[in-house]
């Protein structure tokens, strides 16, 4: 009843709300005792149970230890308290009850403090059927990096599937996405915007001047990627993260189809056309900055272009005019070169 109580009281113990359903729905059932040992005529293997010598320990017992364990529970320097509760406990959603209802009983009985979450997430599927080595059906994940790059499997496994609920593993789909959100909308993106710098500018950056309407929306965007992405992932939540900067994405090509820095140029419209690129090297230095933990290998050589070489902090990414005139911008390589597509 306490743990029911404790689950009712704490809504996000256990995320998803699915999840958070089932255990209280397995936890309304009569309960049976659950064994801690297993016999040694079962099990040749196992931590021995200190009072049986035919008996070692049930694993699901044992392994939920480490939890504590790792973080000192035992050490007399008296670091746990330091170190736990852990703020979340990523599991598979088939391993749930061992988390949500073994664990925190354990916990509870010698008197330490639950973690503050359980998140489940669920499995990849391929036609229906759960991915696992069991059924034959494993994706190499080095002959995905191969064919797709570390970035582009990172941004599908990241951006296809809610944490928490399934997904389904296409290569068609996979190809889809690469091609249209990473290879025309980002690549295309910091590829144009520098080379149209270096066409009219030789890639010396100009002065900002002042904005017009499009150029503030645009910045406003921008600048408040940090928030957004930020409150993403501080909710588990990497898709919604990458949603958001694909918003940005989208918009800042959409900027240059609005702005034509080609017609600019053409009329001769110097200060509009420099302040068009400055708000396009800005954004870009943005996106840079928040795809570091999603696409690192991208955003590595999106910042290259300004001359940055190490990694930034995220909070950066709320500063606009950090980009000084007179910076030498290098021309962005191809950071996506487009996949062939299944004839």
């Amino acid at each position: 009843s306490w743990l029911v109580d404790y689950i009712k009281t704490h809504a996000d113990f256990i995320k998803p709300e699915s999840r958070r359903n089932e255990v209280l729905g397995f936890l309304e059932l009569p309960l049976e005792d659950l064994c801690i040992t297993r016999p040694k005529s079962r099990l040749n293997w196992g931590i021995p149970y200190p009072t049986s010598d035919a008996h070692v320990v049930y694993v699901w017992f044992d392994a939920l230890v480490n939890y504590v364990s790792v973080a000192e529970f035992a050490s007399v320097k008296k670091q746990f308290p330091k170190i736990w509760p852990a703020d979340v406990h990523m599991i598979g959603k088939d391993i749930l009850r061992q988390h949500a209802v073994y664990w925190p009983i354990m916990l509870k009985a010698i008197g330490v403090e639950q973690p503050k979450k359980v998140l489940a997430h669920g499995w990849w599927t391929i036609e229906g059927a759960k991915v696992s080595k069991s059924r034959g059906n494993v994706v190499d994940p080095f002959e995905m990096v191969q064919k797709f790059s570390s970035d582009g499997v990172r941004y599908y496994l990241l951006s296809e599937v809610v944490l928490g609920m399934d997904g389904i593993y296409s290569e068609d789909l996979m190809i889809e996405r690469f091609n249209t959100d990473l290879a025309n909308d980002l690549g295309n993106l910091a590829s144009r915007s520098t080379a149209m710098l270096e066409r009219y500018f030789g890639g010396v950056l100009s002065k900002e001047g002042k904005p017009d309407q499009e150029s503030i929306v645009l910045k406003g965007l921008a600048i408040q990627l940090e928030n957004r992405v930020e409150a993403a992932m501080s909710a588990y939540d990497p898709r919604s993260a990458l949603l958001a900067i694909r918003y940005v994405v989208t918009e800042a090509n959409r900027f240059i189809e609005r702005k034509k820095p080609w017609t600019l140029a053409k009329e001769n419209r110097k200060e509009e056309l420099g302040t068009t690129l400055y708000t396009l090297m800005e954004t870009l230095r943005i996106l840079g900055i928040v795809l570091q933990p999603f696409l690192p290998t991208s955003a590595k050589k999106i910042l290259k272009c300004f001359g940055i070489e190490t990694k930034v902090l995220l909070k950066e990414a709320s500063h606009w005019g950090v980009l000084r005139a007179g910076l030498s911008v290098q021309k962005s390589e191809i950071l996506f070169p487009k996949l062939e597509t299944k004839p």
